[in-house]
């Protein structure tokens, strides 16, 4: 329940901070040849949702955003402007996910040691201590590929997540993992 509430609050906080701190583009008022169609495809978890949010600290009026949408199908389309592929980040949350955790959790893009394309196994994943979930970004629709995990702690009844691209994509930025997952507080992705 308290990392529902958290979560909650999270979410709340980003949506206010978008509206008030930076500029949210909607794939409506953005022309046709300026979209592109991101899909991602969510293998092991049909209950996840998915957001993205781009940000970079250097320009405080840059945070951008997208809510979380639900899997739907194995999968979740985000159509939004092609100059907001670059640097951004997909967060990710499942309900049946209860180990608390202090931030947003996202999608692992590229490990450290494995070149974009690379396929990661679990083990892999959850072993890993060197990631980064920046994404360089596409001009292009792309497909992208995402295996999801259950963690358990221990003897803990409670149940994390490890999500990760699958193949690997290019990450702008490459720092320190815990247990194969990037948790965060602060969404900052550097500029390539």
């Amino acid at each position: 329940m308290r990392r529902r509430l958290t979560a909650i609050a999270l979410a709340a906080a980003t949506l206010v901070a978008g509206a008030t701190v930076g500029t949210t583009t909607s794939p409506a008022s953005a022309g046709a040849e300026d979209t592109v169609r991101i899909t991602v495809k969510v293998d092991g978890c049909p209950t996840c949702q998915l957001g993205l949010v781009q940000y970079d600290e250097a320009d405080p009026d840059s945070y951008w955003s997208v809510p979380y949408r639900q899997v739907r199908h194995g999968k979740v389309v985000f159509e939004i402007p092609a100059d907001r592929t670059r640097g951004t980040s997909i967060s990710i949350d499942a309900p049946w996910a209860t180990a608390y955790i202090h931030g947003t959790q996202f999608v692992v893009m590229q490990y450290g040691g494995f070149e974009p394309g690379d396929r990661v196994t679990r083990r892999q994943a959850l072993n890993a201590d060197e990631g980064g979930r920046c994404w360089s970004g596409s001009d292009r629709d792309r497909t992208l590929h995402v295996t999801v995990a259950r963690k358990r702690y221990g003897t803990a009844p409670e149940v994390g997540l490890r999500a990760w691209a699958n193949p690997t994509l290019p990450s702008t930025d490459m720092g320190t993992v815990f247990e194969g997952s990037i948790v965060t507080t602060h969404p900052h992705c550097p500029p390539a």
